[in-house]
């Protein structure tokens, strides 16, 4: 079969600013916080939010399990550690990425809306956040969404924000490495933080959809 097209389309900073603004008008802050995530950190959306697998599958252990279904692989609290850097490994090719929270300032903004924050960086701990339990959890439930879900409620979102149908979720990634690219950050940074296994496909800012999903 031929292989599909690569992906031309990406997620701007401006867009991910005006998306976690309609998340808030809309009452679901926790997808504010994953674009945050997803945008500062130029993760996947599995990466972010996690996934649903049958209970027996192999692979990692939950302690969140409902219905024969397991949530694995999404950010955690126990990731945040007392150095206020996320330890978090890959769902594609299982590396552990050092992510320092105060290098984020999307996800500082929306940590500040969730949480009674101090305004100067250096006076936050690790002990205003909570301690265990997925990071990203939907409103109406208290569970962390299914991709399903989670791309459902992202697109009714962007929609009301204007942004194109063309644009998805999954383009998050792909915007925030072009951004950098273009901002003039060396290529071998961007290249560590998005995993690329060769520094041609950071230079290139060539991004197929198999990569980003």
């Amino acid at each position: 079969f031929p292989a599909p097209k690569p992906r031309t389309e990406r997620l701007t900073a401006e867009q991910a600013i005006v998306m976690r603004a309609a998340a808030h008008q809309n009452g679901k802050p926790s997808i504010a916080l994953a674009q945050a995530i997803a945008f500062d950190y130029m993760l996947r959306q599995k990466d972010v939010i996690g996934e649903w697998v049958d209970h027996d599958e192999p692979g990692p252990s939950s302690d969140i399990i409902v219905d024969g279904l397991k949530w694995v692989r999404g950010f955690r609290w126990e990731e945040l550690e007392a150095d206020l850097i996320w330890r978090h490994v890959t769902s594609k090719r299982n590396k552990m990425l050092e992510l320092p929270l105060r290098d984020a300032p999307m996800v500082m903004e929306e940590l500040r809306r969730l949480y009674v924050l101090p305004q100067d960086d250096a006076a936050i701990e690790r002990d205003h956040f909570p301690a265990t339990g997925p990071v990203i959890v939907a409103e109406y439930t208290g569970l962390p969404y299914s991709a399903h879900e989670f791309r459902r409620h992202w697109r009714k979102l962007a929609r009301g924000a204007g942004i194109p149908d063309a644009v998805r979720n999954m383009d998050t990634r792909a915007g925030a490495i072009s951004e950098a690219v273009e901002a003039g950050v060396n290529p071998t940074l961007i290249q560590q933080a998005a995993t690329h296994s060769k520094l041609a496909t950071t230079a290139a800012n060539i991004y197929a959809a198999g990569d980003v999903c």
